[in-house]
């Protein structure tokens, strides 16, 4: 499935990141939707943030007047949850850790090819 092109900075982001052929990851043709909404929650987390720190206020008026907690602090929380549920229901490893997983188990097979050939140049030679 190609990129949307009306992701933001973080959608566009994540979905390169989990869609990295290095990181060899295959999603279900039911899974790609989810990735899709991961990515939009990201770029709208963005957005409410943004409007936030345009008026860092935790507690505003409300519609009487009396104070109550800053909308936008409900919904960047609500985004959040619902970035992480999804998240979580695709399975998708921390993409960093993911990456150091494989060039640690390359690494190792790398020194253990190593230690063949060493011990195959001593058995040769002696």
């Amino acid at each position: 499935m190609d990129k949307p092109d009306d992701f933001g900075t973080s959608g566009s982001h994540s979905w390169d990141a989990v869609t990295d052929d290095e990181l060899n990851l295959v999603l279900r043709p039911d899974e790609w939707p989810l990735l899709v909404e991961a990515c939009r929650n990201l770029d709208l987390i963005d957005v409410l943030r943004a409007e936030f720190a345009s008026d860092p206020r935790y507690i505003v008026k409300g519609s009487t007047g009396q104070p109550v907690i800053n909308p936008l602090v409900k919904h960047i929380d609500t985004a959040t949850a619902r970035y992480q549920s999804i998240v979580k229901q695709l399975g998708v490893p921390d993409v960093d850790e993911e990456r150091a997983r494989q060039r640690a188990a390359q690494l190792s097979a790398d020194m253990a090819a190593l230690g063949r050939a060493s011990w195959d140049v001593r058995r040769r030679d002696a």
